[in-house]
């Protein structure tokens, strides 16, 4: 029979706590303004600058945004955009993202499937609220993978019931 083991999860509490602590003392680079050389009209209005909130922004956000960048572009930008980055896939490699497409959603189902949970609940955190659980998570995967190898290490042969295979 399979000896069952207790599992203390303080101190991957402590280090969460400590990343959430860490995060927060940060500096906040969540809103960015661009003012535009060329100013354009929208819908009857001058824009002259553009306001980005990238703390609001969401895991359904980012997948939507890059759900629309990896369609074919349909049409010219309005006038004075012409050019603009967000024209077509490069736009998230000049921001410095460089995750391939889906990478997001593929950690939202990680998430879910080792904290069981709903995969779509996820994608309603902010993406630096959804950075830090991918991390918390990552960090647990790996040292309960070292937890493993070092008890098949301390095992009779290597871990195996059965002798060699």
């Amino acid at each position: 029979m399979d000896k069952v083991t207790n599992v203390d999860f303080q101190d991957e509490a402590a280090q969460a706590e400590q990343l959430e602590a860490e995060a927060k003392a940060q500096p906040d680079l969540d809103a960015y303004t661009h003012k535009l050389k060329k100013p354009f009209t929208w819908e009857g209005r001058k824009v002259e600058e553009l306001h980005f909130d990238w703390g609001g922004l969401t895991g359904r956000d980012y997948t939507a945004i890059e759900d629309s960048l990896l369609r074919p572009f349909a049409g010219p930008a309005p006038a004075g955009l012409q050019g603009h980055p967000g024209e077509g896939p490069g736009f998230f490699a000049q921001a410095g993202v460089t995750a391939r497409a889906g990478w997001l959603r593929e950690q939202c189902l990680v998430l879910a499937k080792n904290n069981c949970t709903n995969a779509f609940a996820w994608l309603d955190c902010t993406l630096r609220e959804l950075g830090q659980w991918i991390q918390a998570n990552n960090r647990l995967v790996e040292q309960e993978d070292r937890r493993r190898e070092e008890a098949r290490a301390r095992a009779p042969h290597g871990g195996r019931k059965f002798g060699r295979r």
